[in-house]
């Protein structure tokens, strides 16, 4: 187990090396404190390097998969080292000296984190993570040549049931831990995944941080380590994808708060980065990256920096196209949202309410959410009744409400026979990327009102 763990620790660091010659190219000089910029190579690597492995397909039975990526990794590391010899960190908050409020809030988030490992490592991955994710990593990797997935497989209507339309970012990882292990080990993967846990609350802490202070920002990362349904069920250590997606979305808030604080555009690119990572995770994560990216230029950018903006919006479409492009050349089959017509969503209207409800009763269910939806909503009428609604704040508040109305929306097209059961297993988990933000909001307006 101990060697396993070693070679998935070296499977991580290839991913952060490349990772961090990403953000370099993307935001050279953006001010990150050094946890930020640890999750965001790492977040940049896995979706730069499922890239590349995509890229690459063709060279396979030439060259392995693992050599193919380093050398792609190690290219992007020489073409970024000008970047990073010359780049200057402006940001003297890395510099500032250790107080017993960070001490203590460290030792809290550490003790957090491996609580979160050993929980990994000693239980199962949930169905998505097995017949979804895994699955296509585990075909990847016992295809010959090792890597490819064979384009039947996507074609075939018969494994509609494993989502064949997602994208590839969370069983490329995987494959990526099994061809440095050279052999199919699901335990292996639960040193790896929960690192997008890390992520997340790096994401989250960062941002409060700029909003707050320090003890707000220990606080509310604290706060979302103790969300059964962040961190167990179907958390952190069942192997799903909407933590990744929500550390994605995490990122991509953080350094677009960044940038409306600087009114320097740089972060931008990096935020486009990070949300294109959450659109390659899931098609959820493509959705939530639309309406980001849309909300992201219309507040708090100066004028003169409007071009840097829209990078949000244009490189998760720039990243994605391929693969939509992919989807409908062969027809990939979707068994959950078989036809998205506007005459399907007009005959399922009376469907409306009773998702409504099943939502309402979803952010209000005891022992898995706490108190973060109702907090939400009193910050959310607290901001309008003072008249602060604006900025940063709707930003926040539109990340999270916009969504919130797709996925009412959304279940008009669902093709289960019972869509209720649709809406009932689903929207705990397309909820997760949303409460991170809605955490967010809510510390910032109570840190204001005092």
């Amino acid at each position: 187990m101990i060697a396993d763990a070693l070679i998935v620790a070296v499977a991580v660091t290839v991913l952060l090396a490349f990772g961090y010659a990403l953000l370099r190219l993307l935001a050279p000089r953006a001010p990150l404190w050094w946890f930020e910029r640890l999750a965001f190579s790492f977040l940049l690597g896995a979706g730069g390097a499922s890239i590349a492995w995509m890229l690459l397909l063709p060279i396979y039975d030439v060259v392995q998969p693992r050599w193919a990526l380093l050398v792609a990794g190690s290219g992007a590391l020489i073409w970024a080292w000008p970047r990073l010899r010359s780049a200057r960190d402006r940001s003297s908050r890395s510099q500032q000296a250790i107080n017993w409020v960070t001490l203590a809030g460290s030792v809290v988030l550490l003790f957090q984190f491996a609580t979160l490992m050993a929980a990994s490592v000693h239980g199962p991955l949930g169905w998505d993570a097995l017949f979804n994710f895994e699955f296509k990593a585990r075909l990847a990797f016992e295809h010959r040549p090792p890597g490819q997935l064979p384009l039947a497989y996507f074609s075939d209507p018969s494994r509609a049931w494993s989502h064949p339309r997602y994208p590839l970012l969370l069983p490329f990882v995987e494959f990526w831990v099994y061809s440095w292990l050279g052999r199919v080990d699901q335990a292996a993967l639960k040193w790896f995944l929960p690192l997008f846990d890390f992520a997340l609350i790096a994401g989250v802490c960062g941002t409060v941080r700029r909003l707050t202070n320090v003890p707000v920002a220990f606080a509310t990362g604290i706060a979302l380590g103790l969300l059964p349904t962040m961190t167990v069920d179907p958390g952190a250590i069942t192997g799903y994808a909407d933590v990744p997606v929500a550390a994605a979305m995490a990122g991509a808030l953080c350094c677009t708060v960044l940038a409306i604080q600087t009114e320097d555009g740089e972060p931008l690119r990096l935020a486009g980065g990070l949300a294109a990572v959450a659109a390659l995770t899931k098609v959820e994560g493509l959705l939530l990256a639309m309406f980001f990216g849309v909300a992201a230029p219309l507040l708090g950018i100066s004028a003169g920096k409007r071009a840097a903006a829209i990078a949000p919006l244009w490189v998760p479409l720039l990243v994605m196209v391929p693969w939509l492009v992919f989807q409908h050349r062969y027809g990939l089959p979707e068994a959950d949202f078989p036809s998205l017509s506007p005459l399907v969503a007009l005959r399922n209207l009376p469907r409306l309410p009773v998702t409504a409800s099943l939502i309402a009763r979803e952010l209000l269910k005891p022992g898995r959410w706490a108190l973060v939806w109702p907090a939400f909503g009193a910050a959310l009428a607290l901001a309008m009744w003072r008249g602060t609604l604006s900025g940063v704040s709707a930003m926040l508040a539109a990340g999270v409400l916009l969504p919130l109305a797709a996925y009412t929306v959304i279940f008009l097209f669902s093709g289960w026979g019972d869509f209720t059961l649709h809406v009932g297993t689903s929207i705990g988990r397309l909820l997760m990327p949303l409460a991170p933000t809605a955490l967010v909001f809510t510390a910032s307006q109570l840190w204001s009102s005092t």
